[in-house]
């Protein structure tokens, strides 16, 4: 088998207003991509990384997000973003097909049980690999675990859209939350979303 070259894109979130009115600035999951991106430059040199951060629009990230995959070509697409309540990194298993929110995004636009993409599969599910992978770190005891799907703000329509590209023909796709640095340390998140994304680009070389 001809082996895959392989080209990844990495996205991170700007900094938010989260549920109880806090900003969250900087968003942990910008210096999580860093990190990551450091570690994979040390690890795998020749492997061409490309880091985004998306706009908290659910309009512009979209736009923003389908403008990336058709300029850098990912072969693999890795997205992470903040959620500062949880206490381990965690690995999303299942996009949801809904867009639906407590409060507005940065524009002002509060959905309210609004499909992604009509007509499209209600749920699409994460590689399991992944899954697998995040037991396999947790039992050696680092801060990661899986989560069974993103919620239904921003995370989860990156989530939605990339295993959808991924379902016809797109580059893998995975998301990942982190977070606050003050619960894992940027370096220790960057670490895991390095060893996913090399989990992905290991399938088919």
């Amino acid at each position: 088998m001809r082996a895959v070259t392989h080209r990844v894109l990495l996205t991170a979130f700007e900094p938010f207003v989260g549920n109880a009115g806090v900003r969250v600035d900087p968003n942990p999951s910008h210096a999580a991509v860093m990190e990551a991106l450091h570690e994979l430059a040390e690890s795998l040199p020749d492997l061409p990384v490309h880091v985004a951060v998306l706009p908290v629009s659910f309009r512009r990230t979209r736009e923003t997000l389908a403008a990336l995959l058709a300029e850098v070509r990912p072969t693999v697409h890795v997205g992470v973003g903040a959620a500062i309540q949880r206490q381990r990194i965690e690995v999303e298993m299942v996009g949801l097909n809904l867009e639906h929110a407590s409060g507005p995004d940065a524009d002002g636009d509060a959905p309210t049980m609004r499909p992604i993409e009509p007509g499209a599969p209600l749920a699409l599910p994460s590689p399991i690999r992944l899954s697998a992978l995040a037991s396999e770190l947790a039992a050696d005891g680092h801060p990661i675990g899986a989560s069974m799907h993103a919620g239904t703000f921003l995370c989860n329509q990156v989530l939605y859209l990339g295993l959808l590209s991924a379902s016809r023909g797109g580059p893998a796709s995975a998301f990942v939350h982190v977070p606050g640095a003050d619960v894992v340390p940027s370096a220790v998140a960057g670490f895991l979303v390095s060893r996913l994304v090399r989990a992905l680009t290991e399938v088919d070389t």
